[in-house]
């Protein structure tokens, strides 16, 4: 992400206008270094304006705040994050940031709208053994030895569900999902040698 000062006035009303992109040639004059996928903040003292660069098309385009499965971005970065999370072109995304910035939450958002483009969405994250145990030593079946490790995911796949009301379809969903293991939730480890096709998979660090 950049920030851009001192945009003229006229670039940025054609990002607001109904056609919301324009050539990469009008900002030879700015000398902006562009990589692809790049995000901006164009602003200048009287407006500003979200936008991208389209690698493919090579052009500027507006970035709208949009809600993705009710998850509401609160700044530029998770708007950014929501955009690049849903863009077909992009195969691998990471998201780096501090704990608390919503980084699975928006990941997971993500995964949910898109969900009819694939066969499943595994959600993994690693386990990291407490005391120098393995998760052996705690006590119960598999699932109970590792329930915990994974809870984090399934309350971020909560915050998402408490959006809507349990009448909804997207409430709905998310348990028809899980329970029909469309939503795979595992142990890093366990995907580990595997060969899926068509799958959505969502690795959020421990």
């Amino acid at each position: 992400m950049k920030i851009v000062e001192d945009i003229p006035q006229e670039l940025i009303e054609l990002l607001y206008s109904d056609s919301p992109f324009f050539s990469i040639d009008k900002l030879k004059k700015m000398k902006i270094d562009f990589v692809n996928n790049q995000y901006f903040i164009f602003r200048n003292t009287s407006s500003s304006v979200l936008a991208y660069y389209n690698p493919f098309l090579m052009r500027i385009e507006r970035v709208e705040k949009r809600d993705v499965y009710g998850i509401k971005p609160r700044n530029a970065e998770q708007t950014f994050a929501l955009h690049f999370l849903q863009n077909s072109e992009i195969k691998l995304a990471a998201l780096m940031g501090k704990a608390g910035t919503g980084k699975t939450l928006l990941a997971l958002a993500a995964a949910l709208s898109q969900a009819k483009l694939f066969k499943q969405i595994f959600i993994a994250r690693p386990i990291v053994p407490l005391g120098n145990k393995d998760i052996g030593y705690l006590p119960g079946d598999i699932k109970s030895k590792i329930n915990p490790y994974m809870q984090p995911l399934y309350d971020n796949l909560k915050v998402i569900q408490n959006q809507y009301s349990e009448n909804d379809d997207h409430f709905r969903k998310i348990d028809q999902w899980l329970e029909s293991g469309k939503i795979n939730v595992s142990p890093l480890a366990y995907i580990r040698g595997r060969t899926l096709n068509n799958i959505c998979f969502i690795i959020d660090e421990a």
